[in-house]
């Protein structure tokens, strides 16, 4: 039953925004980030979704979702499927609306 709830509370999320991937940063722009916090020069954090700002209630949500599905194994294809299935139910439901 807990289950059930806490599937509900992360489709509500995923129903609430569009689906955005986690941004692949290279491996010399991580290094010069972190290597900019070691000497203690002030940098802004990285952002996890692009144009989502980082410690936001949109990236809290996100990442709320995101390890959800990666505690049950999922893959980042199975995330977004799962996302695109989410999207896809609530498109139908706009559509068969009657104004």
């Amino acid at each position: 039953m807990k289950k059930d709830k806490k599937y509900r509370q992360i489709k509500a999320i995923m129903n609430k925004y569009y689906y955005r991937s986690k941004i692949k940063y290279s491996t010399q722009f991580f290094r010069e980030h972190r290597l900019a916090k070691l000497l203690d020069n002030k940098v802004k954090p990285l952002d996890v979704f692009g144009g989502v700002p980082y410690g936001s209630k949109e990236h809290k949500e996100r990442m709320k979702v995101f390890r959800y599905f990666e505690k049950l194994g999922y893959k980042q294809s199975d995330i977004v499927r799962e996302w695109r299935k989410v999207e896809k139910e609530r498109w139908e439901r706009q559509k068969n609306r009657i104004y």
